[in-house]
């Protein structure tokens, strides 16, 4: 509805929506200007309903488990990725990888 003030009544999800990781919409469904996009690299992006415990965020940060979102979770068959480079790497590759690519 617009502003968070943090004591607003929580609101479900609704279904059928879209999620924009990486690019500003200055309309519902559009309004996109390049200038306001995400330049970088974006993975695993989940979204759940409920907290998680310590122990899965501990577990996740260290790439020991990987723990999908129940309300979004990080699933290609999903995306609708138009004009972007997508690069698919296994799990463990996340935290011990070399940055010198």
């Amino acid at each position: 509805s617009g502003s968070w003030a943090g004591d607003n009544p929580i609101a479900p999800v609704r279904p059928g929506g879209a999620a924009y990781l990486g690019q500003d919409q200055d309309s519902v469904g559009g309004g996109f200007n390049g200038k306001q996009s995400w330049s970088g690299e974006i993975t695993q992006f989940n979204v759940w309903d409920f907290a998680l415990e310590d122990y899965s965020i501990e577990n996740a940060a260290e790439c020991r488990s990987d723990i999908l979102g129940n309300v979004m979770r990080w699933d290609q068959e999903y995306w609708v990725t138009n004009d972007i480079k997508v690069r698919t790497a296994p799990l463990f590759e996340l935290c011990g990888a070399d940055d010198a690519e």
